[in-house]
């Protein structure tokens, strides 16, 4: 849905995918490393890279799902209005209210981590 309406959403859409990929990606890392090494997830999980990741994603997510938001009613909420089954806006509401939510779970990681690496020194 997104790719059609990526020019109308302009820099909400580009700035959520931007977030999305680079927080999956580094946090795919993260869990591959911590599954298969136990020595990386006692050094890393208890350090500040990981406090300062959570919080950054955090912040990233919610910002870019604000500017997701705004775009999204701003540009296609009149044709979900006037056009019967436009069916966009609702998928990129979904994808905006997922962003808020995992921008609320890194934040709360964010602090499990500063709790953890409080509790380590």
């Amino acid at each position: 849905y997104g790719m059609k309406y990526g020019k109308d959403l302009g820099m909400g859409y580009s700035a959520f995918l931007t977030c999305s990929s680079a927080c999956l990606l580094t946090t795919s890392v993260l869990l591959f490393c911590y599954a298969f090494s136990a020595r990386t997830y006692n050094s890393v999980r208890p350090s500040l890279f990981e406090v300062v990741f959570n919080f950054v994603s955090s912040g990233l997510y919610l910002a870019a799902s604000t500017l997701l938001a705004t775009s999204v009613y701003f540009n296609l909420y009149y044709f979900y209005k006037t056009i019967p089954g436009f069916s966009a806006y609702p998928a990129m509401t979904a994808v905006y209210v997922l962003g808020y939510i995992v921008g609320i779970v890194h934040g709360v990681d964010g602090c499990m981590a500063l709790k953890f690496m409080r509790a380590q020194r």
